[in-house]
Order: structure tokens, then sequence, then C-alpha cells
């Protein structure tokens, strides 16, 4: 295994094992907040103590619209990640020299992906996925070639549909993604539906995302209700599975040596009979007896030691503290005295 190869390796391993799923539980951790304040159960720690909060009906919406606004934020990440993953093998290099090469604008990179997603061919798709290639692979017999060649294509056809979609969601909420991470946050949260027009009738309230100079000039809406949360919930899980696919088959192709590989997952398996199901494991099987495990995989990573130098708020950590303990030592005392002193 070349430095390339074992670096590409470890990175994905990591995005595999840690990332993907971490990436998950902060995604949980929002949908939990709506789920939890609509049981009345959530709890915040405010100055000190852990509290029930109960807001009233307008801040409960804006409440609502910064949730959705973070649950947006953290969806558009992993479309980034999965279109990141998506043209390195397409163009067949690490995702890492994707997002490390200064001359490469990752944003376009992105953007562009979805602008020709309908000319994607499926050979690219196929490569997108690492799956292996039918027709330069010796089979069993014609047949068996067939069903592999079956079965692939249900995913590739899955995937393309998937895909649509993410394109939709992905062009539909990138306003909002935009202002979400830049200076300012020119957003109105909570602003009421108007529900003369018919298509908004079935939203509870909106986010108003400014995108001109004048305020007025271009205002992009983002609706919020119960039924746009559990799409939000399907788009994770969609997301993640695309995510995990691409890297888990990449990784499988590097750890057997092989230019391509079969799922053992079938994104439709309703068009395969119990028949054809069984005998695609046969062969899958097979094809993994004949190409086994790689015996120079890695197995430590060893990092090199930190640098003082890019860690001066970390190690300047207990200074900050004492300074910001006294400070607030000294506020509460001349709080204290102006209470006293207060001629009422």
């Amino acid at each position: 295994m070349d430095e390339i190869e074992e670096s590409e390796w470890y990175l994905l391993q990591n995005y595999r094992e840690r990332i993907l799923p971490l990436r998950g539980i902060l995604l949980n951790l929002d949908f939990t907040s709506i789920e939890k304040y609509d049981e009345g159960t959530l709890e915040l720690f405010i100055r000190g103590g852990k509290k029930k909060i109960k807001f009233n009906e307008e801040s409960e919406k804006q409440f609502k619209s910064i949730i959705q606004t973070d649950i947006i934020s953290k969806l558009m990440m992993l479309v980034e990640d999965a279109v990141i993953f998506m043209e390195s093998r397409r163009r067949n290099v690490s995702f890492y020299s994707i997002v490390t090469n200064s001359d490469i604008d990752v944003g376009l990179v992105i953007k562009e992906f979805f602008e020709n997603l309908e000319k994607l061919s499926t050979n690219e798709l196929w490569e997108i996925m690492s799956y292996v290639d039918v027709n330069s692979t010796n089979w069993e017999t014609s047949e068996d070639a067939r069903l592999v060649e079956k079965y692939l294509t249900i995913n590739i056809s899955e995937m393309r549909r998937l895909l649509s979609e993410l394109k939709e969601f992905s062009t539909t909420n990138h306003p909002l993604f935009k202002r979400f991470k830049h200076a300012g946050f020119p957003v109105f949260p909570a602003v009421n539906s108007p529900k003369s027009l018919d298509f908004m009738k079935n939203f509870d309230h909106c986010s108003a995302v400014l995108m001109k100079e004048n305020i007025l000039d271009d205002v992009v809406y983002v609706p919020y209700s119960d039924d746009v949360i559990k799409s939000y919930h399907i788009i994770a899980s969609g997301l993640q599975k695309i995510i995990h696919d691409i890297v888990n088959n990449r990784i499988i192709t590097i750890e057997r040596q092989t230019s391509g590989m079969l799922p053992n997952v079938s994104h439709d398996s309703e068009k395969l009979s119990v028949e054809e199901w069984n005998r695609y494991g046969e062969i899958r099987k097979k094809f993994y007896e004949q190409n086994p495990l790689r015996n120079d995989l890695p197995r430590t990573l060893n990092l090199p030691k930190p640098d003082k130098e890019n860690m001066k708020w970390y190690c300047g950590l207990d200074d900050f503290l004492t300074r910001s303990i006294q400070f607030k030592e000294s506020q509460n005392k001349e709080m204290y005295r102006l209470n006293a002193s207060t001629d009422y």
C-alpha cells in the first residue's frame, strides 16, 4: 500500500467510523430538542441550573425556526461531504486532495456537480459507487453476469433518484445555509406564513432570508411545519446511507486491492426474486474469497506531536479562567455597592 492510498484509507476509515455517526448524533440533538419542547420536557442550563423551557407563542416560533436553520445547515454540510466523495471517485483521486488543494474552489465543485447532475452517465455513477466492472470480470456463467448487472443497475437507478432529490433540497436551502455561516445572519425567523397564498397554507411560519443589498429586492422564504421536520428526517437518513455506501465501498476496494466491489445492500430488493437474491449472495461470497483482504493493512496512525504555537488559546486557558472569575467577582461587588447606595 503506497503512502497516498494509505492516507486515503485512514481518512475514509475515520469518516465511516467516527465522523459520519457523530454528524448524525448532532442532527438528532436538534430533532430531539423540538420533540422534547413539544412534550414539555426540554431542559436547558440557565444561570448555572437546569430549567424546563416554555416560551410564549412568538418565542416558540423563533426557537423552532433557529433549530430548523441548524438542521438545514447540518444537512447541507452532509450534502457537501457526499458531493466531495462522489466527485473524488469520479475523478479517481483522494477526496483529501480536493479539499486541501488551494486552486480548487470546493463551493464551485459542489455547484457544478448539481448543475451537471443530469449529464452524469451510468458509467460515472458506477465509478462513484466503486462497483465491479461486470464485463471485465470472469463469472461462472453468463447468467451470473446478467444477475450482477441487474443487481447493480437497480442500485444505480435508486442512486440517481436520491441525487435528484438532494439537488432540489440543496438548491432550495442553499440561500439560508449561505447566510447562516456568514457574519450578521440577515434572516428574520418566524415570519407569519401568508395563508392567502395557496402553496403556503400548510405551513406554520417561515424564515425570511435576505439576499440583496436592498432588503426588499430578493427575499427567500423557508417554511416550517411538522411535515417539514419529518422531511428532514428522511433526507438525513438517505444522505447518511449514500455517504456510507460510497465511503464503505471505496474502503473495500482498497482493502482487497480490487478495481471494484460487490455490495451487500440492495436499494430496491423487491425487484429481485428470492432465487436471484440467494444466487447473488453466493456470487458475492465467491468474489470476496477470490479477492481476500490484503495483508499489509496499516494498524496505527502515528500523528505528529502538538505544536504549542498553534494552541495558544488552550495553553493559556488557566489564565483566561482566572481572569474571568476575578472579573465576575469584581462586577458582583460593584453591583452590590450600587444597589446598596440606591436612593429609593
